[in-house]
């Protein structure tokens, strides 16, 4: 679905002018009046179909990871595992399963959490005392936020300091789990500001041989003056991890704690950042963004190995005012270099990514705006491997966005849209594919969205509706070959994804709140060898709901349910074997409160219910092995907030 030859030339011709002074990424708050400093928020709550964990959710919550934020709090976002590590979660948008890591992106202050394989951001190494709120968009994204935004964006944004103030949690629990983290931040007469955010965890999980420890530590340094901001950030991560490996159903039954590998895995990761932010005048703000990252692992994965990925991203972005239009123009460069050697395999691959882009949002009446744009994406990749093998490739998507807003009242918003969306293929899908078909095709497809919010005193409703469709959709194939020891990637035939979502927040009275939310989706492939299939691994029904009741002035409690429904097991594209029963979950915390001192007591899996995190279908011996999720956990934490 390529962008019109006059569009994609006018962007051309408008990044060639731009192009010198850029670097950036995600707002789309466009602002009013002068802007200073504030802008820096990077919010993208303009959009009617966002669901948003503020800062006073977060700040209550007693999850002490953003993992477990996410499945206390909400349940437009699904958790997703793998099959190496249970413990490293991906985020799913929109009804994928093994494959939602490269669907839904991920983003901190609008800089892609993003690796240059498949491997997953360490999303337990975010430091939660450290986020102002967490904006969920579900939904095709790609004109704005381009490879990737394929189910929805996730988008983080840390607190930007303005006087001093800090934060330190400790955090103890069953299965040997000890974590602790802090933030210190202050901001000075002069405009110069830092922050200092660390964080440690360490925990044996449920089962034998999972042991798992976490280091965090990121130094930020800024200035904020008259008309915008100069900041930069030094982040280091330290990930170890041991691998339990899969069971049989005669293992899961008799000892799901126990271990069948010994594998594990140690990855280090040092990434800067750097972000600009100009205001020319009250209508027109440049943006620009610049990371480089590196990463280092080494391990035991049923062999010895080592791997090495390097990534370097550049986003300038204008955004303003002209006649009433809000208008974005982006410009992103991403370039990068991953390296993986064992007994087996020796894989190296390059690759160059260009995007442009554009928006307009144009008021047609009081109450209707209509939404218009369109990106424009090229990418080369270069790939060897040990064999002396080497090739090379070009890819070009091109996709649009239409888009309709109307705001009868205050209290009612409602949306129809149309967008294009593609992601290019990962370095490392580059070179896993079976042999004699060399080349992975990019994902392209298009999403139908429309949905409505209503709020008032005492409701927040979102209900949205999707058709979600993919031409080439990257996905795994389990297949061993000699040369492809671990399976290989591939593209599907067309697939599709209908569903919709309900969602309410009622506020009974000051003391008592209510949350519910209800997804379903019906995933399918759509033609080909598996015409009429369902999608492996993406249940069709997730739901959660829950209570807050504050007890008065000094004690909370609050009690959750989540509910994932049965799915097929991942690898069984043919839907042979039964389901995986669905199974619900519960936890319950009491939270008390003295001055800035916070204890919270929590119990998860309050029924200690017995399911499998990850259900793998075996193709040559044709059984389910399964990766079993935690039993009941215990956590007490003791927050300290000071300012």
């Amino acid at each position: 679905m390529p962008v019109k030859k006059t569009i994609t030339s006018g962007l051309a011709f408008i990044i060639m002018i731009l192009q010198p002074t850029f670097a950036t990424e995600t707002i789309t708050v466009i602002p009013e009046v002068k802007v200073t400093a504030e802008s820096h928020d990077d919010g993208l709550n303009s959009k009617a179909e966002t669901t948003m964990l503020s800062k006073k959710t977060i700040k209550k919550s007693p999850a002490v990871t953003l993992p477990n934020l996410l499945q206390q709090e909400q349940s437009t976002v699904r958790l997703t595992n793998n099959s190496a590590d249970n413990s490293q979660t991906s985020l799913s948008l929109r009804g994928f399963g093994d494959n939602a890591v490269a669907n839904t992106l991920i983003l901190v202050d609008g800089f892609p959490l993003t690796n240059a394989s498949l491997l997953a951001p360490n999303l337990n190494a975010i430091n939660l005392a450290d986020i102002e709120r967490i904006e969920i968009i579900p939904g095709s994204q790609s004109v704005l936020w381009g490879d990737q935004a394929v189910g929805g964006v996730v988008n983080i944004i840390t607190k930007h300091p303005k006087a001093s103030s800090g934060t330190l949690v400790s955090g103890i629990g069953n299965e040997n789990l000890i974590t602790g983290y802090g933030l210190l931040s202050k901001r000075f007469d002069n405009g110069i500001y830092f922050k200092l955010s660390v964080l440690g965890f360490r925990t044996d999980h449920f089962r034998d041989h999972n042991k798992q420890h976490d280091g965090m530590l990121n130094a930020l340094f800024g200035y904020d003056y008259e008309n915008g901001l100069m900041q930069f950030s030094l982040n280091k991560i330290n990930h170890s991890i041991e691998f339990p490996g899969g069971l049989t159903k005669a293992q899961y039954h008799d000892n799901p704690r126990q271990a069948t590998t010994n594998n594990v895995a140690n990855y280090h990761t040092e990434t800067i950042n750097v972000l600009s932010q100009h205001a020319f005048n009250d209508d027109w703000l440049l943006e620009t963004r610049f990371l480089h990252q590196r990463l280092n692992g080494d391990g035991f994965i049923n062999f010895d190995f080592d791997r090495s990925e390097r990534q370097t991203f550049f986003h300038p972005k204008l955004i303003g005012h002209w006649r009433d239009n809000q208008i974005i123009f982006g410009f992103s460069a991403f370039k990068s270099h991953y390296q993986m050697h064992n007994k087996k395999v020796t894989n190296n691959v390059d690759q160059l990514q260009n995007d442009i882009y554009s928006q307009i949002e144009m008021p047609l009446t009081e109450k209707f705006k209509l939404t218009v744009g369109g990106r424009y994406a090229w990418q080369k990749n270069d790939a060897a491997e040990k064999n002396n093998t080497s090739w090379n490739t070009l890819n070009r998507i091109g996709v649009s966005e239409l888009g309709v807003f109307f705001e009868p009242s205050n209290a009612w918003q409602f949306y129809l849209r149309r967008q294009g969306n593609f992601r290019f293929p990962k370095a490392n899908e580059v070179v896993w594919v079976a042999r004699p078909t060399q080349i992975i095709e990019p994902q392209t497809g298009v999403s139908y969205e429309a949905g409505l919010v209503f709020k008032n005193q005492q409701h927040e409703i979102q209900f949205n509706v999707y058709d979600l469709r993919l031409n080439n959709e990257i996905a795994f194939n389990a297949t061993q070959t000699d040369t492809n020891p671990f399976g290989s990637l591939q593209n599907f035939d067309p697939t599709e994804r209908r569903g919709f979502s309900l969602g309410d927040s009622y506020h009974w009275n000051h003391k008592l709140t209510f949350d519910a939310q209800f997804n379903y989706v019906d995933p399918k492939f759509m033609s080909g060898e598996f015409k009429g299939k369902q999608i492996p691994a993406v249940p069709r029904i997730t739901a959660n709901a829950g209570w807050r009741y504050a007890i008065n002035d000094d004690w909370r409690f609050r009690h959750h349910i989540l509910y994932t429904g049965k799915r097929y097991a991942s690898e069984d594209l043919m839907n042979v074997t039964r389901q995986i029963p669905g199974y619900w979950l519960q936890g319950v915390a009491l939270q008390y409160t003295y001055h800035t001192l916070e204890l919270s007591m929590s119990v998860e899996n309050l029924f200690n219910q017995k399911f499998s995190t990850y259900t793998i279908y075996n193709t040559f011996k044709h059984e389910n092995i399964y990766y079993p999720g935690a039993g009941r956990n215990y956590l007490l934490t003791l927050k300290w907030n000071f300012e």
